[in-house]
């Protein structure tokens, strides 16, 4: 089912995500992906992008749901929230806290057409929330501005600039990120 902003956004209800929602968390971080990240520039085409996620012939979208259910089953160390609007996911944030303990932001990611909605700030409040008077740390890719401009009117301040060599494309094309932090407060 196609959902648009235009659908009644009345008041989408934020919960935590289960294992029953990981296909429709994959579709939407897939999405967004194919979106926001291809950059012709850098020989980073869709092609490229949908070959990473999805394998040659789609061979990677269950093993992609598989590590998404994993990562909604109960942890202390890994959450997810997700907007639901009539019954469907339309955004998600998966906050964690990595084995050294550095508290991490995780993917936020919107259906189309509900960037700038507000979800996105009401989803980020309640990994906030979760992570308490902890700094909180987060990587996005280096070109998108939207979510930089984003991350910055919520207080994060950039403290590095590289690549993330955990998503190494094919090809071995690298995707230049920024590491950006919250300051703990209170």
């Amino acid at each position: 089912m196609n959902i648009s902003k235009s659908d009644n956004l009345h008041s989408p209800q934020i919960r935590r995500g289960t294992t029953k929602d990981a296909t429709e968390i994959w579709e939407i971080e897939k999405n967004s992906w194919l979106e926001t990240y291809a950059n012709e520039r850098l020989g980073i085409t869709r092609d490229t992008l949908s070959e990473h996620l999805q394998g040659k012939n789609g061979e990677l979208n269950k093993v992609k749901i598989s590590e998404w259910s994993t990562k909604l089953a109960l942890s202390q160390e890994r959450t997810s929230f997700v907007a639901v609007n009539h019954g469907h996911i339309i955004g998600f944030i998966a906050p964690f806290i990595e084995d050294d303990g550095v508290h991490r932001l995780g993917n936020l990611h919107l259906s189309p057409g509900y960037k700038r909605s507000g979800i996105g700030t009401r989803l980020l409040q309640e990994s906030l929330t979760w992570h308490g008077k902890n700094d909180v740390y987060l990587y996005l890719v280096a070109y998108n501005n939207g979510a930089f401009s984003f991350y910055k009117k919520h207080g994060f301040i950039e403290i590095e600039r590289g690549y993330a060599t955990k998503e190494r494309l094919p090809h071995g094309l690298l995707i230049p990120n920024i590491k950006m932090m919250k300051p703990k407060q209170g």
